[in-house]
């Protein structure tokens, strides 16, 4: 398995390599326009992308990425707690999202 995660966040990118079996590739990027780029150039199994970019909004890069007609899974890290704002990302095209303050193993569970 191969994973993209659009982070430019220390911490959320050591939890997840931590977090996952030594057989899953993660591919790092750190903006959300090379996360674009990525997502619709090379083939990935799951993409997990922080809200909280110093780009575009990790939202923005869910729907640039489904422009695109690319169908992986996205899960989009968000810290608000907000319904309408979770339906909000959901509708730009993520497929979950998972609040920040959640255990990163939730995360990998869903």
């Amino acid at each position: 398995m191969r994973f993209l995660v659009v982070s430019n966040n220390k911490f959320i990118i050591k939890n997840i390599k931590k977090s996952v079996d030594v057989e899953i590739f993660i591919d790092v990027v750190e903006t959300g326009l090379d996360g674009v780029y990525y997502a619709q150039s090379e083939m990935f199994d799951l993409c997990i992308i922080d809200n909280d970019l110093p780009d575009i909004k990790g939202f923005e890069v869910a729907k640039l990425i489904r422009a695109g007609r690319v169908l992986i899974p996205i899960i989009v890290l968000i810290k608000i707690n907000n319904p309408a704002y979770a339906e909000m990302v959901l509708d730009s095209g993520a497929d979950d999202c998972v609040l920040t303050e959640e255990n990163l193993s939730m995360l990998l569970a869903r």
